[in-house]
């Protein structure tokens, strides 16, 4: 439900102000901009962009087993010189990929014991790890993490 899928590229891009982005699932002729467009006048040559929490695709608006193209390209406010030497505003996309395999979202309370008055507790370290089972028995970690004093409203 909350799920999020973010992009990371090399900018490579010499004139450009700027990305946009769009996503397209197999099979279909409409592409979305997901998205609007991100502007960066501080990007330069060869830096590694990340998309923040607001430039990135929401799963809940999937299909699991679907596969999607997310397509980058370079932006210019006004015009960007390409490789061969013309104008553009926008440059060729970048395609990458995208099968989702699975989505799930957890909402968790931490609580204190029923005989305690069940309150929530404040402050508490929580660890999870996402595994995936393999054919042969064995799990691979393929997330995990540590909310120290995590808190609750």
């Amino acid at each position: 439900k909350n799920g999020r899928i973010s992009l990371k590229f090399i900018e490579d891009s010499v004139c450009g102000d700027g990305f946009s982005f769009t996503r397209q699932k197999v099979g279909e002729t409409v592409a979305d901009f997901y998205v609007p467009d991100y502007l960066d006048e501080a990007s330069e040559c060869e830096d590694e962009i990340i998309t923040s929490e607001e430039y990135q695709d929401e799963v809940k608006f999937l299909n699991v087993g679907a596969t999607y193209i997310y397509s980058v390209s370079a932006i210019a406010k006004e015009y960007m010189v390409d490789t061969d030497g013309t104008m553009l505003r926008k440059s060729e996309p970048l395609n990458l990929r995208h099968t989702v395999a699975w989505e799930s979202s957890v909402r968790l309370i931490t609580t204190m014991t029923r005989e305690t008055g069940k309150l929530p507790i404040a402050g508490t370290d929580l660890k999870w790890e996402l595994r995936k089972e393999n054919s042969d028995g064995t799990a691979d970690i393929v997330d995990s993490s540590l909310s120290r004093g995590a808190r609750f409203t």
